[in-house]
């Protein structure tokens, strides 16, 4: 399986670079642990622009760019005395090799190296708080450190962004690993699907072939929504039994080189009625045609108009609304964007009034969310913009002709 290398994590410092000039400091920190309960923590997961710049996922670690001088290096607690034994040694190598960057301080060190620099003008990410998702509070910790210093800093969140929404063929490549991963795994899963008896079981099933395939596990929660579950769009509880003659929405995608797939399947569990039938192929319908229509210049606004169209074409062709139908109507039934970009965070970076252009990857995800009848369908695949139109990213079997 391949993985990024140094030679990407230091093309995208020298990119950042050329952006910013010559003066000035760039600091970027990375997430810290959170802890779950006690002394236990839960699962790392490094900050995606540390790792876009670095490819390190050392916990409490922070990247410092002296634009003038053109040094670089990385501070990051080094485990040493009885966190050595009970947490095990860094390999230091390892973390010059797969960074580029030969200088690693202790954390200690890497602040007394940094308060020595001219901090005159320090570019950094300055975030703010989402009140319903709190943000890894390490970046802040460090903003408010350098605070205490009298440094400012200018925020490049946008210029980060900007990059990150162009994609490399080195990012496309494991970004096909990762949808291929979950393709492969869908495909196993349809196969047996009478196998399993509860949404746990699914659950599971999909996290241990995304781990013997080569995935680090899941890119985000996983939804296993079986019967009337698949009318929540982000249902994670996963812990029904799955009842004969009923839809299966799985939302899926796995994580490689900490860039995500976001998949979505409706699978059929014994007889359905032939309107659910419809519901399903309709939109699968929706979802191809859409595929077809995208060229690099069009935007997220015309593809929403496009999705909205056809769902409201199909509702009506169901029965479901009435052909003098309003927006609510349609949104009753669909009530969630048809894309977002995707790579690094599943909902990823990028600005979404610009218009579509080769190698941006997105998702193109219709659906219809019938609660009286106990049917939610949603249709996901990753997309990558292409000279010509688009190409659905992991899997070469499937045609859009």
């Amino acid at each position: 399986m391949k993985k990024l290398n140094s030679e990407f994590f230091i093309k995208n410092r020298r990119k950042l670079s050329a952006k910013l000039g010559d003066k000035g400091i760039v600091f970027i920190a990375g997430n810290a642990l959170l802890q779950r309960s006690g002394d236990t923590n839960f699962p790392f997961r490094q900050e995606s622009n540390f790792y876009y710049l670095t490819g390190v996922n050392e916990p409490s670690a922070f990247l410092v760019m002296d634009l003038a001088a053109k040094a670089t290096f990385i501070s990051l607690p080094i485990r040493q005395g009885i966190h050595a034994i009970f947490d095990g040694t860094q390999n230091l190598q390892d973390i010059k090799n797969q960074s580029g960057i030969d200088e690693i301080l202790d954390s200690a060190d890497g602040w007394k190296r940094l308060r020595k620099l001219n901090l005159e003008k320090v570019f950094s990410i300055v975030t703010l708080e989402d009140e319903n998702i709190l943000a890894n509070p390490f970046p802040q910790i460090c903003l408010k450190t350098l605070e205490r210093d009298n440094v400012r800093c200018e925020d490049i969140a946008k210029t980060l962004a900007s990059m990150r929404m162009i994609k490399t063929a080195d990012e496309l490549d494991v970004m096909s690993q990762a949808a291929a991963i979950t393709y492969t795994t869908l495909n196993e899963i349809e196969n047996k699907l009478g196998l399993f008896e509860s949404e746990k079981a699914l659950e599971a099933e999909i996290t241990k072939q995304f781990s013997l395939k080569g995935a680090a596990g899941h890119a985000y929660q996983p939804i296993i929504a079986s019967g009337q579950n698949s009318c929540t769009l982000h249902y994670i509880n996963n812990n029904q039994r799955i009842k004969n003659d009923s839809v299966i929405l799985l939302d899926v995608g796995a994580e490689v080189s900490n860039y995500a797939a976001d998949i979505s399947r409706t699978f059929t569990m014994g007889n359905l009625s032939s309107l659910e039938l419809d519901v399903i192929n309709y939109v699968k319908d929706v979802q191809r045609e859409i595929i077809k229509e995208i060229m690099p210049g069009m935007t997220f606004r015309e593809l929403a108009q496009s999705a909205h169209h056809k769902i409201a074409t199909q509702l009506v062709r169901l029965g479901a609304i009435d052909k003098k139908y309003s927006k609510e109507d349609v949104s009753d039934f669909f009530p969630h964007g048809v894309s977002h970009f995707i790579g690094l965070d599943v909902h990823d970076v990028g600005d979404y009034e610009l218009p579509l252009e080769e190698n941006m990857t997105i998702t193109i995800e219709p659906g219809i969310y019938w609660k009286e009848k106990g049917v939610g369908v949603r249709i996901e695949d990753d997309i990558v913009i292409t000279k010509n139109g688009a190409q659905i990213i992991g899997d070469n079997s499937i045609s859009l002709l």
